[in-house]
């Protein structure tokens, strides 16, 4: 399954869009470096497995990633049982809210 994602001006995530279309996932690959850091049960050149937990990633991180991360990242969420929404809304959660203007 393929994942394709869309976000705002801030960076936030608008939508998460699921296809029939081909996954990086499909055939045996090993995780991209840059996922390293966002995983446990893993050890760098090993194959993808689903016993592979992907950890809460920053939104500081998120907003580091290309478009093509992303939407890698969330289909390996996926791919390892997570849903993609909700790993969105968690990092989302713990963005610092604005600060209330006072007249």
């Amino acid at each position: 399954m393929g994942i394709s994602v869309e976000t705002n001006e801030k960076g936030l995530v608008k939508r998460i869009a699921k296809s029939d279309k081909s996954s990086w996932l499909d055939s045996p690959q090993k995780l991209p470096d840059v996922f390293l850091p966002l995983v446990l049960n893993y050890t760098k050149g090993q194959a993808i497995s689903k016993d592979i937990e992907v950890i809460p990633i920053s939104g500081q991180k998120w907003g580091e990633l290309t478009q093509g991360e992303k939407e890698q990242l969330l289909e390996l969420v996926e791919y390892t049982g997570g849903r993609a929404e909700d790993y969105c809304r968690h990092w989302e959660s713990m963005l610092p809210k604005d600060p209330i203007r006072r007249k």
